[in-house]
C-alpha cells in the first residue's frame, strides 16, 4: 500500500528544556569528573535519539485506506463516512490524534452535532500490523456536496518533547452528497396511474419468433419476417403470430431557469425547480417510466443546454439526483429556444412534458405544437406545490 503522507517533525518547548538539561548534566560530569553524571547524560541523549528514530519509523508505516466512499442523503437524513488507518509495520503508535476538513461551500452538511470541522478528534492507539476505523457522522442540511479535502495525523512521542505531523497528499475519495429535498406536486388524475410501455409499433406477445398462432389470409403491411408458410402454401393461407399495440410512456422534465438578470439563473427559482424535478424523477422511477431532464443552463454541448438522456431505473434516478445535487443554483443560463427546438424534434405521441420555472412566449409556441402531436403538456408552478398546472 502506497504511503501518501508527508512527514514533518515539530519540536515542542520541552525539547529545548530536555536538550538543555542533558547538556548541563554533561558539563557537570566533565567539570566535576563525575562518571555517574556522564553516564546519565549519555543515556538521556541516547534515549532522545532512539525516541526520534522510533517515532519516525512508526509514522512512516501508517497508511490510509482511501477507497471511494460517497454517502448520499436527503435533507434531514443522517449518514457517516469511515476512515481506516492501517499500520503496516510492527512498531505500535501510541498517541495519534487526527483531523479532517471538508469543502462544503453550500453548508450542505453538519458534522457531528457540536463538533467543528478541523478540530482534533480523540487520540487513538494503532497496534503493529493492525488497523483502526473511525466514523464521522453527518446530518444533511440542504442540497449540495461536502468533500473531504485535508487529513492530518498528529503523533506525540514517548517523551513529550516533539510531535510528528503527517499530512495526506493524495486525493481523498470521500464525500457526502445531499440531494435536493423533494417538493411534491400532485400529478393530474389522467397521469397518476400511468405505467411504462414501448413505442407505438407491432410488438409480439410471444418470445419465440417462429411460433405460428392461427391461420389467416395475407394482408398488406404484414411483417414479412414473422410469416411462416404452411406446407409449401398448398392451402394458400398464411400462419402468423399475434401482435398487440402499446404506447411508450416517457416524461420530459424541462425547466427555464432565467431570472431578472440577463444570462444568470434565478437561484431561488432554481432551488425550487431542482426539488420539483427530483420529485418527478422519483415518481417516474417508482412507475418504471422512462424520463429525461433538460435545463437551459449553458454547456459545451452542441445544443447548448444541459440534457440528461432518457432512461429508466435506479441508475437513471441516481444519475439525475447526483447531477441536481452538484449544480450551482446561480449557473449561467441561455435562451431556451434551442432547448425547445430539440424537444420539438424528439417528442412524439404518448410523451408527457412537465415544464418548470419561467414560462415565456417561446414555451407557449412549443406547447401549442406538441399538443397537436398528441404530447401532453403540464405546466408546474414553482410557487404552488400541490398544483400540477
Amino acid at each position: 500500500m502506497k504511503n501518501d503522507f508527508h512527514l514533518e517533525m515539530i519540536t515542542k518547548k520541552g525539547s529545548l528544556a530536555y536538550g538543555s538539561i542533558s547538556l548541563v548534566i554533561g558539563l557537570l560530569a566533565v567539570l566535576g569528573k563525575n562518571a555517574s553524571l556522564g553516564v546519565l547524560a549519555i543515556l538521556m541523549l541516547v534515549l532522545y535519539g532512539l525516541n526520534v528514530v522510533y517515532m519516525q519509523k512508526a509514522a512512516r508505516n501508517i497508511r490510509l485506506s482511501n477507497g471511494p466512499e460517497f454517502v448520499r442523503l436527503f435533507p434531514g437524513e443522517e449518514g457517516e463516512l469511515t476512515f481506516d488507518f492501517i499500520n503496516v509495520g510492527k512498531l505500535p503508535v501510541w498517541n495519534a490524534g487526527w483531523e479532517v476538513s471538508f469543502l462544503d461551500h453550500d453548508g450542505a452538511t453538519e458534522i457531528q452535532p457540536g463538533k467543528i470541522p478541523g478540530i482534533l478528534f480523540p487520540s487513538f492507539f494503532l497496534p503493529g500490523k493492525g488497523s483502526v476505523r473511525h466514523h464521522i457522522r453527518f446530518t444533511a442540511k440542504k442540497r449540495g456536496l461536502a468533500r473531504a479535502s485535508v487529513l492530518t495525523l498528529h503523533i506525540g512521542d514517548l517523551l513529550g518533547v516533539f510531535r510528528i505531523r503527517l499530512t495526506y497528499q493524495g486525493y481523498l475519495q470521500k464525500a457526502v452528497i445531499v440531494y435536493p429535498g423533494t417538493s411534491g406536486f400532485k400529478l393530474p388524475s389522467r397521469l397518476a396511474g400511468q405505467f411504462p410501455g414501448v413505442t407505438p409499433a407491432n410488438i409480439s406477445l410471444f418470445e419465440e419468433q417462429t411460433r405460428p398462432r392461427g391461420t389467416r389470409e395475407y394482408t398488406a403491411g404484414d411483417p414479412f419476417s414473422s410469416i411462416a408458410w404452411k406446407e409449401t402454401a398448398r392451402t394458400g393461407g398464411l400462419r402468423t403470430k399475434e401482435f398487440d399495440r402499446v404506447v411508450l410512456q416517457r416524461w420530459i422534465l424541462v425547466a427555464d431557469l432565467r431570472g431578472s438578470r440577463p444570462g444568470a439563473a434565478d437561484h431561488v427559482l432554481a432551488e425550487k425547480v431542482f426539488s420539483q424535478i427530483a420529485h418527478a424523477a422519483m415518481a417516474a422511477e417508482k412507475r418504471g417510466i422512462e424520463y429525461e431532464v433538460r435545463l437551459n443552463m449553458r454547456t459545451a454541448a452542441r445544443d447548448g443546454h444541459l440534457h440528461i438522456p432518457p432512461d429508466h431505473g435506479r441508475a437513471q434516478l441516481s444519475g439525475v439526483l447526483n447531477r441536481l445535487a452538484r449544480l450551482p443554483a446561480n449557473s449561467p443560463v441561455g435562451l431556451p429556444a434551442g432547448m425547445y427546438r430539440s424537444i420539438a424534434v424528439n417528442a412524439m405521441r404518448g410523451h408527457v412534458l412537465f415544464h418548470f420555472g419561467q414560462q415565456g412566449e417561446e414555451f407557449s409556441g412549443l406547447a401549442a405544437l406538441l399538443k397537436k402531436r398528441g404530447v401532453t403538456v403540464i405546466q408546474v408552478s414553482a410557487d404552488v406545490k400541490e398544483d400540477a398546472g
